[in-house]
């Protein structure tokens, strides 16, 4: 009888020494201080890089001994939901929300927890595509609630995979207007997702950012801010925008390009005045002879045009001798001349083209 007692005794010591020796190596792979790191936000992903039985085993072991260590249980609800242990990832939301209350965390890992349901359907199947619909909804919803940065960006990045850029939108406005060193990222990242989802309005005012931001990139964020005001019909602040262009863009052809659009703009609306003024600083930027006249034959023309014929005349006698070597343009600044009665000048121009046909 004594013998089988010890026998008894023995086998149970054994388990014990195993159970401790499991215990200790455990402990030595996974110190409470390490595991307890990862239980803050900034670390919310880190475990996913340990080994995940492992680290499910000591997390197991924590909560034992401190059950009312809300964070731990959120963290092994998340290991669960990577192996497929749903069912005890949500007892573990629970107790968490008993402890917490919902909060950010909590939002986090409802996500989670529907986008494994969706992912666990055959991809292209309805099912799926139901849940995915479920999941960019929850997601819509949630976004206001959730402030860390640390948070939205991993948001952010999951928003872009689900093909969602209305939430994705609305996290990087939200990180735009953060105090996180990133946010100039996402102000672009807010431009490009704005224009892509109709918003226009927020993408004009994330534009106004970036351009007072970056003033190295002021001319790509004017040219933005044109191109979207002209397509929402603000044309006359399309004009500002391109103005602003022309006088500090440097590259030749650039300028050019926004001479035209801007003189094209004004004409539309019969600004005949501003628009004779645009090609009028088109020709003075102009490097050579042949595209000094084109602009300055323009700019009499859309006087001409507008009935601006006083206007005319005064380009003519400020400008105009310089070009009258040339047939086309002599013929139509003494044209106006005359409509404008002012035979003089008409004279004077003709004196010059006998002098240069000499």
């Amino acid at each position: 009888m004594r013998e089988n007692v010890n026998k008894k005794l023995v086998t149970n010591l054994e388990l014990f020494g195993l159970f401790l020796t499991v215990l200790i190596v455990l402990v030595l792979l996974y110190p409470r201080d390490r595991l307890m790191n990862y239980a803050k936000p900034e670390n919310y992903n880190i475990l996913a890089k340990e080994n995940i039985f492992l680290s499910i085993k000591y997390l197991e072991e924590l909560i034992k001994n401190y059950p009312n260590y809300p964070d731990l249980k959120l963290l092994l609800a998340k290991k669960y939901i990577q192996i497929g242990e749903i069912k005890k990832a949500n007892i573990l939301l629970k107790d968490y929300i008993n402890l917490k209350g919902n909060d950010p965390a909590v939002i986090l890992l409802k996500f989670e927890l529907l986008k494994y349901d969706a992912f666990s359907y055959k991809e292209g199947s309805q099912e799926r595509k139901e849940s995915l619909m479920i999941l960019r909804q929850y997601l819509r919803e949630n976004i206001q609630y959730i402030n860390d940065p640390i948070y939205l960006k991993y948001l952010f990045n999951e928003a872009v995979a689900l093909d969602d850029p209305i939430s994705a939108r609305e996290i990087a406005y939200k990180l735009s207007i953060s105090k996180d060193r990133d946010r100039v990222y996402y102000l672009e990242k807010l431009v490009d997702l704005s224009i892509g989802t109709g918003d226009y309005e927020k993408a004009l005012k994330a534009l106004k950012k970036l351009y007072i931001i970056q003033p190295e990139r002021s001319k790509y964020w004017l040219k933005k801010l044109a191109e979207i005001e002209l397509y929402l019909g603000r044309y006359l602040d399309a004009v500002k925008r391109y103005e602003l262009l022309f006088r500090i863009e440097k590259d030749y052809k650039k300028r050019s390009e926004y001479i035209k659009k801007t003189a094209d703009i004004l004409l539309w609306h019969k600004k005949y005045r501003k628009a004779a003024y645009v090609y009028i600083k088109g020709m003075e930027i102009s490097p050579d002879f042949e595209s000094k006249k084109r602009y300055f034959i323009k700019a009499l023309k859309t006087l001409e045009s507008g009935n601006h014929l006083s206007d005319a005349v005064k380009l003519i006698r400020r400008y105009g001798f310089d070009f009258v070597k040339d047939k086309e343009t002599a013929k139509l600044m003494i044209k106006i001349a005359l409509a404008s009665n002012e035979p003089e000048l008409a004279r004077k121009l003709s004196i010059e083209v006998l002098e240069e046909i000499k």
